[in-house]
């Protein structure tokens, strides 16, 4: 997974990962659906990532200066999956094998906002990355349950779990 973000201009912060595909682009300061029509990344590499050529104002214009974080699938330090939605409680594996300390759940298929699930708010609070809101209780969204060190619960909100839906979580 790779998140971009200009440093000298406000654009869109931009993530793109290889589990949900390098042509899908999601934005953390926006709610809006996965983007597959710009392409700001054209490849993962082994030694790091190629950026698209035209001038992508989010990724690669020029005199823009920009900072990127990449990270791996790794055991206790990072894991992606993606899953579809059935608007039921369940659970979701994972193969993170240790504590999850951070989490954000992102809707591709429509609109939705990055939910997040931090260890110090437990399972029944979340926030949204886009918003200016504190963070909020449901127990619609965790199903009132942490994470687990091999699966993650899902209530029935639409932001995290909408039937026919699509989602990318990044532990």
């Amino acid at each position: 997974m790779t998140w971009i973000k200009s440093r000298s201009h406000a654009y869109d912060h931009v993530i793109q990962d290889s589990e949900s595909g390098i042509t899908k682009s999601t934005f953390t300061n926006t709610n809006g659906a996965a983007d597959a029509a710009a392409p700001y990344m054209t490849s993962y590499n082994s030694n790091g990532f190629t950026v698209a050529g035209g001038g992508w104002y989010a990724t690669n214009e020029t005199a823009y200066e920009y900072a990127s974080w990449t990270f791996r699938k790794k055991k206790k330090f990072f894991d992606v999956v993606t899953f579809s939605g059935n608007g039921a409680n369940r659970t979701i594996a994972h193969s993170l094998g240790g504590p999850v300390g951070f989490m954000a759940v992102k809707r591709l298929s429509g609109l939705g906002a990055f939910t997040t699930f931090h260890k110090s708010l437990g399972g029944t609070k979340f926030m949204e990355m886009h918003s200016t809101y504190l963070q909020q209780s449901s127990i619609n969204v965790w199903n009132n349950t942490a994470p687990t060190d091999a699966v993650f619960s899902l209530g029935v909100d639409s932001a995290v779990n909408a039937s026919g839906h699509t989602y990318v979580a990044y532990l």
